[in-house]
């Protein structure tokens, strides 16, 4: 007899964008902020035939959009489960779609995604030893760094007790890009853009756990890494 799979749950959507044709503070330019809600507007248009969503105020909201503006501006999306739920078999290939149009796009004269990844928000096991990466989140789904921007994102980040130089980080990205994408995997090339997609889709709970444990061992073998 055959069994439904495990739910997946909630998920994070974790994207880290710059703005280097804009002076900084980047937010006094207040075109960006509606240009960045127009697409992700657009994104999101096709949810509504399958039920509505909506960004909550606080973490107690099954859905909330969390915006933190710092040199670039990072965006914090969590979508609750049951939006999960309904849209399991094309969720990641729709955040590729979107990763992809808001490079693209004209927004701040070159929007960036300096980084991005697809975090499950559940209580999983730990997917392998308790590390910390510097410009990476472990246990993820998908992945997304940008050619242009990998290096300067990775000297932007204080780990393990020092500033990594732009030359490391070009090193990381050479390994990155030279390595094979990790078991059952797909890497996805959008101009620019590299994404890794580490499942298929978010419908087999059982099939995030393993991707989670592979992306674990495939990143802490490949960037550097200090015990968490």
């Amino acid at each position: 007899m055959r069994t439904e799979a495990a739910a997946v749950g909630s998920i994070v959507i974790d994207v880290l964008l710059g703005f280097p044709a804009v002076a900084a503070p980047w937010w006094r330019d207040g075109a960006i902020a509606p240009a960045l809600f127009d697409e992700l507007g657009a994104w999101s248009t096709g949810w509504a035939a399958r039920g509505t969503y909506r960004i909550g105020r606080s973490d107690d909201a099954p859905t909330y959009l969390h915006l933190h503006p710092a040199q670039g501006l990072r965006l914090y999306y969590k979508i609750s489960a049951a939006a999960v739920a309904a849209r399991a078999t094309m969720l990641l290939d729709d955040v590729v779609a979107w990763l992809g149009a808001v490079r693209r796009s004209d927004i701040a004269g070159g929007v960036r995604i300096r980084r991005a990844g697809v975090i499950p928000d559940a209580d999983y096991p730990s997917p392998g030893p308790s590390l910390e990466a510097r410009a990476w989140d472990l246990g993820t789904v998908l992945d997304a760094i940008e050619r242009e921007a990998y290096a300067g994102e990775v000297a932007a980040q204080y780990f393990a007790e020092r500033y990594a130089r732009l030359d490391e980080g070009d090193a990381e990205l050479a390994r990155l890009l030279a390595a094979p994408a990790p078991p059952g995997s797909v890497r996805v090339d959008d101009g620019p853009l590299v994404m890794w997609k580490h499942v298929a889709d978010l419908s087999d709970a059982a099939a995030v756990e393993r991707a989670r444990v592979a992306q674990h061992a495939w990143i802490t073998n490949l960037v550097e890494v200090a015990p968490a």
